[in-house]
């Protein structure tokens, strides 16, 4: 009897402890991605993202560049070889001087927060300065019950 009245106790305390315990936050996720140190954030905070989230990169240039367009499924950060070449090579001589805080906005589209972090970068490239806006969107969902990353849309505007 003794054991059973154990296992009970110890379930209803490990459930109110769950039950306890702080929520994510839209913030928190977003924080989360910001603090990791590789490569877009991802592997740090993977429990942050829903199983079949997508990543957008948009890289815009002006003075009449097209823009350059990158988009990977999250899983496939972790099982595949993410340093892509071409990337590499156009970006081959690019600095970052400074970065400010990111000011951060949340809302509500139908089932779906909206968090939309801007920043600006502070950089060096081919010989010349200047400052790009960095604006991340990311579109949190419900998942088994907490926040999730379902999308997240990153544009690096250097016009």
């Amino acid at each position: 009897m003794k054991p059973v009245l154990a296992t009970a106790f110890g379930c209803l305390l490990a459930a109110g402890l769950a039950y306890a315990t702080p929520k994510s936050t839209p913030e928190d996720l977003v924080n989360r991605y910001f603090a990791a140190n590789d490569v877009a954030g991802i592997s740090a905070s993977y429990g942050d993202w829903h199983p079949t989230a997508r990543h957008q990169i948009t890289v815009k240039y002006g003075l009449g560049q097209p823009d350059d367009v990158f988009s990977y499924a999250v899983s496939d950060a972790l099982t595949e070889d993410m340093n892509d070449p071409r990337l590499a090579e156009m970006m081959a001589g690019y600095e970052e001087l400074s970065r400010k805080p990111a000011e951060v906005t949340i809302s509500t589209v139908d089932a779906a927060q909206i968090a939309r972090a801007v920043t600006t970068v502070r950089y060096r490239w081919q010989g010349m300065e200047g400052d790009m806006v960095q604006t991340d969107t990311f579109r949190i969902l419900s998942h088994f019950g907490r926040p999730a990353i379902h999308a997240l849309d990153t544009v690096l505007d250097y016009r």
